[in-house]
């Protein structure tokens, strides 16, 4: 049996996999962390001890 017909290729997919990885996470991680930054700005119109309600965007998922 021929080893090199098995391992034909398979250290340019490591590479392949490898440069997929790294372009993958360059792209998603700052995407991600500015959508996690994101906040609610909110003020307080009523006075002490008053129930209110939260209007806003909310991160949870």
């Amino acid at each position: 049996m021929d080893w090199n017909v098995i391992f034909d290729g398979v250290g340019s997919q490591i590479i392949g996999v490898l440069v997929s990885a790294l372009v993958t996470s360059a792209i998603s991680i700052p995407i991600s962390y500015n959508a996690g930054k994101r906040s609610v700005t909110q003020k307080q119109k009523a006075g002490n001890n008053a129930v209110q309600t939260q209007v806003g965007v909310s991160n949870e998922r």
